[in-house]
C-alpha cells in the first residue's frame, strides 16, 4: 500500500484487494472478524416455502455509535437446499458499511456463513445502505442497514479534505479529550500506510520523579511513556504527530489507529496532492440542505494560487443543469502566490428531492479546476398561521374585547403545518425577547407528538404576551416584536411575533387614485378607527374601474383580506 490511491473515499478503501492477508477491513480495523460457517441446529426450522437460499434478517440496524469508532454486527446466509451454494461476494452502496473482507466460499446444505458487517461513522447523521450479497445461480440477497453517528466524545477530528502540493510538507497533530471522571490510557498507536509517518509531539517532555523515589533510565523512560499516554480527567492531550511529505500528485487515503484503554478508534486520513495549479481549501464542499428553489446557500472556499502567473476567473459551473452555481470572485484576477476567500453561492432548480453529489468547475485562463459537492434537496417549509403569532395589546377602554386574562396578558395557541413531503420532528426553539412566553402545548408534551407527518396541522404552542407597565400607559401606537427560532430535523426557520398596542387606521390616497371619465369619485377625511370600519362614499355613473391605493401608518403589516360594497352595482376585489 506504498502509493497512492486516486478517487477514493475514506472507507472506498476498504473495497480494495486484501493483499493476500485474511482480510483488509481485519488489518484496518484491528477487529477480530472471522467469517464462519455453521451447521444448522438440529432444532432450527427452515420457514414454510424456503427452498432457496435466504439471509437471516433482512435489515440490520446498528445502535447510535460515537464518529471514528468502528462497530460490527453480523448477518447469516443460511443453506436450506439439498446441495452447495457458492456466495461470491458482497457489493455496498453506502461507504460507511463495508463487508469485513473478500466473499468466495462453499456453504454447504443444512449450514449456515456468518458475514461481519461494519460501521465506521465519519461525521454525524443517520445512514442508509443496501449490502447485495451474491449467490452463483441464485442472484442477489439484499440486506438493508441502518446506523446513527454521533459526536465523537473524546475530541477525536479526521485528517481529512486537506490540499497541498507536491513538494510541500504536513504536519496534524492528533489530540485526545478524556470526558470521564478517571485518567484513560492510549495503549498503541499506529498506521498501516507507509506514506504516513508518526511521530512524538516535539514539546513531550519527562515528567520529575516524585520525593523519594529512585528511577533509573528504564524507569524514567517508562513513567515518561506512561504519562505522555495517560489522559487525566477533562484534560485535551496532544498524543501525536502525522507527518506527510507530497511526492507524487494524488489523493492520499488511510488510517490511524488509536487503541485505548476499552475500545478502539479509528482517524480517517485523506490528503489531496495537486501539482503546480490552484489549491482549495476546502476541495469538498457540503451544501446542507435545500428546501425552497429560490433559496440560496453560501460556503467560503479559500484559493491559493500557486503559479507563477496571474489568474483570471472566467466562468464557474456544475455538473447538474438544475444546479446553478455563483461566485463573487469571477471576473477577478487573482496575483501570483497569493490567495482570496471565494464565496460560492448554489441554487436548486429542479423539482426531485433527494441528495446530490458532483463536480464545480472553475474556469480560468490559464486551466479548469474542480471541486465536489454535495447537497441535499427537501422542498417544503413548516407553515404557521400569521393571527397565531399577532397579539393585540389592549386599551384601557378594550380589555375584554380582545381577550384578555385576568392578569393583563394575551395568550395564542400557535398551530403548525408540514409541509414537507417528510415526516418533520420539532427539536428545539427559543425566543429572544422574554416578553413572549412559549410553552408546549398540551397536545404535544409527548415526544412523539412533535414529530409532524406531511400536512398535519399541530397545536405546537401556547404562546403568552404580558403586556409591560410601561407600554399600557403609551397613549400613541407601539409594537413588541420577538422571534422566535424552531429547529426541525430538516430545517431552522424563524417566527416573527408582533404584540400592538394603540388602533389600526388606514386612510385612502385619492391623490394616487386611478380614475377614469365616466367614473366619479369623491373622498372625505375617512379612517378604520378603534377597528370600526368606516365605508367611503362612492358614486358610480357608467361603467369604468378604479383603484383605491390605500396607506398603511401602523408600525406592522395589514392584510386587507376582503372588500365589499353596499351597491349592487358596483364589484370590489382585492389585488
Amino acid at each position: 500500500m506504498g502509493l497512492p490511491s486516486f478517487n477514493w473515499d475514506f472507507l472506498s478503501l476498504l473495497t480494495l484487494l486484501s493483499f493476500g492477508r485474511i482480510g483488509l477491513a481485519e488489518e484496518l480495523f484491528g477487529l477480530q472478524m472471522e467469517h464462519t460457517i455453521h451447521k444448522l441446529a438440529d432444532d432450527y426450522e427452515v420457514p414454510v416455502g424456503i427452498d432457496v437460499p435466504y439471509l437471516s434478517s433482512e435489515t440490520l440496524e446498528f445502535p447510535p455509535n460515537q464518529v471514528f469508532v468502528p462497530m460490527v454486527k453480523q448477518v447469516d446466509v443460511i443453506n436450506p437446499t439439498q446441495e452447495n451454494i457458492r456466495v461470491t461476494a458482497a457489493l455496498v452502496n453506502c461507504t460507511y458499511f463495508q463487508i469485513a473482507h473478500l466473499l468466495d466460499v462453499d456453504v454447504k446444505p443444512g449450514h449456515i456463513y456468518r458475514i461481519p458487517v461494519v460501521f465506521l461513522a465519519t461525521k454525524t447523521g443517520t445512514f442508509k445502505g443496501v449490502v447485495n450479497i451474491k449467490v452463483k445461480d441464485h442472484g442477489s440477497l439484499s440486506l438493508h442497514t441502518m446506523a446513527t453517528g454521533t459526536p465523537n466524545l473524546y475530541g477525536l477530528r479526521s485528517v481529512s479534505n486537506i490540499t497541498i502540493r507536491i513538494d510541500s510538507k504536513i504536519l496534524a497533530p492528533i489530540e485526545l479529550y478524556n470526558p470521564g471522571k478517571t485518567s484513560y490510557f492510549v495503549k498503541e498507536v499506529y498506521t498501516t500506510e507507509r506514506f504516513f509517518h508518526l511521530s512524538l509531539p516535539e514539546t513531550s517532555t519527562i515528567n520529575q520523579p516524585r520525593k523519594g523515589q529512585l528511577l533509573d533510565d528504564v524507569g524514567r523512560d517508562s513513567i515518561r511513556g506512561k504519562s505522555m499516554w495517560e489522559i487525566r480527567p477533562r484534560e485535551t492531550k496532544r498524543i501525536i504527530d502525522l507527518s506527510f511529505t507530497a511526492t507524487v500528485s494524488g489523493i492520499y487515503v488511510g488510517f490511524i489507529h488509536l487503541t485505548l484503554s476499552n475500545f478502539s478508534m479509528i482517524v480517517p486520513v485523506e490528503i489531496k496532492v495537486l501539482e503546480e495549479s490552484l489549491v482549495f481549501h476546502p476541495w469538498k464542499i457540503d451544501f446542507g440542505m435545500i428546501t425552497d428553489r429560490n433559496t440560496l446557500q453560501h460556503r467560503t472556499v479559500t484559493i491559493d494560487n500557486v503559479n507563477f502567473d496571474p489568474t483570471l476567473f472566467s466562468h464557474i459551473h456544475s455538473d447538474n443543469p438544475n444546479i446553478e452555481v455563483w461566485s463573487n470572485v469571477m471576473g477577478s484576477v487573482l496575483p501570483p502566490k497569493q490567495s482570496v476567500n471565494a464565496t460560492l453561492s448554489v441554487r436548486y432548480l429542479g423539482d426531485e428531492n433527494g441528495a446530490f453529489s458532483g463536480t464545480i468547475t472553475v474556469m480560468t485562463n490559464t486551466s479548469n479546476e474542480t471541486i465536489t459537492y454535495h447537497l441535499s434537496v427537501l422542498q417544503g417549509s413548516i407553515a404557521y398561521s400569521r393571527n397565531s403569532v399577532f397579539f393585540r395589546i389592549p386599551t384601557r377602554n378594550s380589555k375584554s374585547q380582545y381577550g384578555c386574562q385576568s392578569d393583563g396578558s394575551v395568550e395564542n395557541t400557535v398551530v403548525i403545518t408540514n409541509r414537507f413531503p417528510a415526516p418533520a420532528e420539532i427539536k428545539s426553539w427559543s425566543c429572544d425577547n422574554d416578553a413572549f412566553q412559549v410553552n408546549l402545548h398540551e397536545d404535544v408534551l409527548d415526544v412523539e407528538n412533535r414529530i409532524l407527518r406531511p400536512n398535519k396541522r399541530t397545536n405546537m404552542w401556547r404562546v403568552r404576551f404580558r403586556t409591560p407597565t410601561s407600554l399600557s400607559k403609551e397613549k400613541r401606537n407601539s409594537i413588541v416584536v420577538g422571534k422566535m427560532k424552531v429547529v426541525s430535523n430538516i430545517s431552522v426557520f424563524v417566527m416573527e411575533m408582533y404584540a400592538f398596542h394603540g388602533d389600526f387606521h388606514l386612510h385612502d390616497d385619492t391623490s394616487q387614485a386611478l380614475s377614469f371619465q365616466n367614473f366619479l369619485y369623491s373622498s372625505r377625511s375617512r379612517s378604520t378607527v378603534n377597528n370600526k370600519p368606516k365605508s367611503p362614499r362612492i358614486l358610480a355613473i357608467g361603467l369604468g374601474i378604479v383603484a383605491l391605493r390605500m396607506h398603511n401608518p401602523n408600525p406592522v403589516d395589514i392584510h386587507v383580506v376582503q372588500a365589499s360594497s353596499n351597491f349592487q352595482s358596483i364589484q370590489v376585489s382585492v389585488g
